[in-house]
C-alpha cells in the first residue's frame, strides 16, 4: 500500500497542500493511469476502487474546462445530482425515477374517449416532470401523465375527437419516468 498526503492539517485557518502528478510533456503529452489492481479468488476476478474527492473536496474537475476535449466513462456511471450546461438557467437534476407497469390491455377507446389508471412510483412528488411511453405504437392515440399524489402517477390514454374509429392498443407495458430539479 502507498499513501500520498499533501499538507494534511486540522489547524484553524491553515491551508492544505497540493499534490500534482504530471504525465509527460511535449508534443503529445503522456498518459496517467490509475489502476486499482486486480486479484483472483476461486476463479473470479476482484478489483479495487479508485476514490476521488470524497469527504473533503469542494469540487472534482475532470476534463478540459475549454470543452474541447472528451471524457469517456465506461461501465455504469451513477450521479446523484447533475447539471448539463453552464447557462444561468441550467437546472440541477436531483431525481430520476423509472417504473414499468406489468403488461395489460387498455379497453377499446371510442373517439373523444379516454382511459386513466394510476401507477405506484415510489418517490414521485407533486411538481415532478413526468413522461410516459408505451411498448408498442400508439397510432392516433396520445398519452398524458402527472403526479396526482405522493408516490402516485396518473396516466391517461386519449383517443382525440378527430379520430373516426375506435382504437385498440395491443397488450403492453407503460413506462413512467419522473424527474425533478433542485
Amino acid at each position: 500500500a502507498m499513501t500520498l498526503t499533501a499538507g494534511k492539517t486540522t489547524a484553524s485557518g491553515a491551508t492544505g497542500g497540493d499534490l500534482t502528478v504530471k504525465a509527460g510533456q511535449g508534443d503529445t503529452g503522456g498518459d496517467l493511469i490509475l489502476d486499482a489492481g486486480q486479484g483472483t479468488s476461486v476463479g473470479v476476478a476482484y478489483t479495487g476502487n479508485i476514490t476521488v474527492g470524497v469527504d473533503n473536496a469542494a469540487s472534482v474537475l475532470v476534463g478540459r474546462s475549454a470543452n474541447d476535449g472528451r471524457v469517456l466513462l465506461s461501465g455504469m456511471v451513477e450521479a446523484f445530482t447533475f447539471k448539463i450546461g453552464r447557462q444561468d438557467h441550467s437546472g440541477l437534476m436531483d431525481k430520476h425515477l423509472k417504473v414499468d407497469t406489468s403488461s395489460f390491455t387498455v379497453p377499446l377507446l371510442y373517439p373523444s374517449s379516454k382511459y386513466g389508471f394510476s401507477v405506484n412510483v415510489p418517490g414521485a412528488a407533486l411538481g415532478d416532470i413526468v413522461q410516459v411511453s408505451f411498448s408498442s405504437s400508439i397510432g392516433e392515440l396520445y398519452l398524458t401523465a402527472h403526479v396526482s399524489a405522493a408516490d402516485t402517477v396518473r396516466v391517461t390514454v386519449h383517443n382525440p375527437g378527430h379520430n373516426v374509429e375506435a382504437e385498440q392498443l395491443p397488450a403492453g407495458v407503460f413506462t413512467v419516468v419522473c424527474t425533478s430539479y433542485a
